[in-house]
């Protein structure tokens, strides 16, 4: 972005920064460095803002790896329960391959496959709305 900057102006080329990375973050980067450039913020002020918003994602985003880590032996739990019905399903019936491919068959895998959608939009739903 540095050398685009000699060649055009400073907010065209945080705007070519912002569409090439495609990211969040990048477009907040080149928002605060369009308008710090329009209101003549200094630049040292500037430097800091960016280092405090920096920090702010870093910590939102380790928060959510935390959280999501917390919530790891739930998923866990359940991917189990899901190979588990399917194995006992394969063991307990003697034609596994046509009871499984039968109407009963399909009912029981749709709602484990539906219970583990499930878990995970519940896991996932909690970890959005702490974030908010």
């Amino acid at each position: 972005m540095a050398e685009e900057v000699w060649i055009g102006s400073l907010p065209e080329a945080a705007d070519r920064f912002a569409a090439t990375v495609n990211r969040p973050l990048a477009s907040m980067c080149a928002n605060v460095l369009i308008e710090a450039h329009s209101g003549d913020i200094q630049w040292a002020q500037l430097v800091d803002i960016l280092d405090t918003e920096a920090a702010e994602a870093a910590e939102t985003a380790r928060w959510f790896h935390r959280h999501v880590g917390r919530m790891m032996g739930q998923i866990v739990i359940t991917l189990f329960m899901a190979v588990a019905v399917v194995a006992l399903t394969g063991m307990l019936a003697e034609t596994a391959g046509a009871w499984l491919s039968s109407g009963d068959g399909q009912t029981i895998l749709l709602a484990a496959a539906a219970l583990l959608g499930l878990m995970h939009v519940w896991v996932l739903g909690r970890a959005q709305r702490e974030l908010k």
